[in-house]
């Protein structure tokens, strides 16, 4: 691990509340706060452009529908999807099948009715979802009601630029908020600014809005933050980040913190000094006067530990007190690793002469940021003793080399025990097509007070040529068989024999980020071409195989046989 990875990101949090003297707006970034340098990276929040269409649809067919049978054989449901190409648009629409009796006709009558949740999506010709709209059925007037809709935009290079999310408001969809982003070429983060939607004047109306600035390394050096100005309908600045990097370690030396008061700017800043670690070792928080002196405010020093891994073990963090004049304590850390690889942090606050603990945390994360271990303990200072705060437990997870879910558990923390207690397990395999075929889940009684067996199903598929779901069987303890049937027809928007080959390699392998992989051509030539229509690259494809160099990250086009499909090289 690299501490200075994480801690270039410290200088967020620069000053203390004790500076937010009435009527100051000081934001909690600037506030006093030395950051873990234990890196503890949370898992990537998914973005639209991950949001997968089940099942996938191969070989040039589409799915029409998928249809679930009890054990008897009898329908259960059915999923119908239909298509609008023109928008390459795709409706999931959800039906039960009901058998009544009818005094009328003295018989059962069967039927298949609408219900549950309706889902619509579009993509566009690269595959990133630019739409979904969810709607629920209503019963009393027969009818889909929406529920709520995201529409996403993005830029010639595929990154998300645009998120607009409506709701549904007599019977039709209404604009509710919208973000813009924007990047430079490298992808650092340039701006980014939230609109709420003003129905009365059918307008967007600002919120916020952040611009940034970086310097060669991807270190940010400004960032700007605006609000809107509804008297003069323009953004106002609202405060300025500035950060100093020293450029033979990377690391901060300075932060500059300005924010208006009272129509006045006012400015902090922060001074930092680090050790042959990458470890922070002092801060020192001033402010400049109005004569443009500055005054000192704050002062920190830290006394860090290592092990004999050359791991952090514990640092502990000295304030300066001018008035007495004194170093006094205010808070530690201490840091336990274990085989496994989980880190325990301890944080303790400095009170009444002795250190007292404040809260307890466990965790790992793979090499993705995916979370394998995590907990969080809070001190209970009356009692003595730890708590786990609702809605905190222990939690553990295992991944395939797919990166698929195959091992989870969570823990219950018990309080007269002070230790944690396994209260549930859930164990999965996948195929070869990422399908889920065996879940195994175990968990408490909280009756019987007994850790007991309470599912397991096993799912089998059978597929087409082309890897397409035709039958999914599934059974489980007390569950008799089950099945689910795939229908499709074909895709006349199947992509081209040279969108195949694109997309085959999901959806191009990348060399030194240039290099443009094809797989499955006949052995033809093969040409690249700028958005301009000049040639850049050519090669001849040997063995149905074939690979081109793009000169620089863009949009191109790669023509083979009179075919042709653009493609994002990154």
């Amino acid at each position: 691990m690299n501490a200075k990875l994480t801690l270039v990101a410290a200088a967020l949090v620069t000053a203390t509340a004790a500076w937010a003297m009435p009527g100051q707006r000081v934001s909690d970034k600037v506030k006093h706060q030395r950051r873990s340098a234990v890196e503890r990276r949370e898992a990537p929040a998914p973005r639209a452009a991950q949001w997968q269409l089940a099942p996938a649809d191969k070989g040039g067919l589409r799915l029409d529908s998928i249809v679930k049978y009890t054990h008897e054989g009898n329908y259960a449901s059915k999923t119908l999807v239909q298509y609008v190409d023109a928008e390459r648009k795709r409706i999931e629409t959800p039906y039960y099948f009901i058998v009544r009796w009818s005094d009328e006709q003295q018989a059962y009558l069967s039927a298949w009715k609408p219900g549950g949740n309706r889902t619509e999506t579009a993509s566009d010709d690269q595959g990133r979802l630019t739409l979904q709209a969810n709607y629920w059925w209503d019963a009393e007037t027969s009818t889909w009601q929406g529920n709520n809709r995201w529409d996403w935009a993005y830029s010639a290079d595929g990154r998300e630029v645009t998120e607009t999310y409506s709701n549904w408001q007599d019977g039709q969809w209404v604009y509710s908020n919208k973000k813009e982003t924007s990047y430079d070429a490298t992808g650092n983060l340039l701006g980014d600014a939230l609109y709420n939607w003003d129905a009365t004047a059918q307008a967007w109306v600002g919120e916020y809005r952040t611009t940034r600035t970086y310097d060669d390394r991807g270190n940010t050096l400004t960032e700007q933050t605006y609000s809107w100005d509804a008297a003069t309908q323009s953004w106002t600045e609202y405060d300025l980040m500035e950060w100093v990097i020293n450029p033979a370690t990377g690391l901060v030396d300075t932060v500059y913190y300005s924010y208006l008061e009272e129509d006045a700017w006012q400015h902090m800043r922060t001074v930092y000094t680090w050790d042959d670690h990458g470890e922070e070792t002092s801060e020192v928080l001033s402010a400049k006067n109005a004569d443009g002196t500055w005054e000192l405010l704050e002062q920190y020093r830290y006394a860090n530990e290592y092990d004999a891994q050359g791991r952090l073990a514990a640092y502990a963090c000295e304030e300066w007190y001018a008035d007495a004049p004194v170093w006094a304590y205010s808070y530690k850390a201490t840091y336990e690793y274990a085989d496994n690889g989980v880190v325990t942090e301890t944080q303790y606050n400095y009170m009444d002469g002795q250190w007292v603990p404040d809260t307890k945390s466990e965790s790992l994360n793979d090499s993705e940021g995916r979370s394998l271990v995590s907990s969080f303990l809070q001190w209970n200072a009356v009692d003595n003793r730890w708590e786990s705060p609702s809605g905190n437990l222990r939690y553990v997870y295992a991944y395939d080399e797919a990166g698929h879910e195959t091992f989870f558990q969570y823990y219950e923390w018990m309080v007269e025990e002070q230790g944690w207690e396994l209260y549930y397990e859930r164990t999965s395999t996948y195929d070869a097509h990422g399908n889920l075929t065996f879940e195994d889940t175990y968990g408490k009684d909280n009756i019987r007070l007994e850790y007991v067996h309470i599912s397991r199903f096993i799912y089998e598929y059978t597929y087409d040529q082309y890897g397409n779901i035709i039958l999914k069987q599934y059974s489980g303890m007390g569950v008799a068989r089950h099945e689910e049937r795939y229908f499709y027809s074909p895709n006349p928007l199947a992509p081209t024999a040279v969108q195949a080959a694109v997309q085959a390699t999901a959806p191009v392998a990348y060399v030194d980020g240039a290099d443009i992989r094809l797989a499955r051509l006949s052995d033809a030539v093969v040409t690249l071409h700028d958005l301009n229509g000049r040639m850049v690259a050519t090669a001849t494809a040997t063995g149905g195989r074939a690979t081109l160099a793009a000169p620089a990250p863009g949009l191109y086009v790669v023509r083979c046989g009179g075919q042709a499909v653009k493609v994002l090289v990154r």
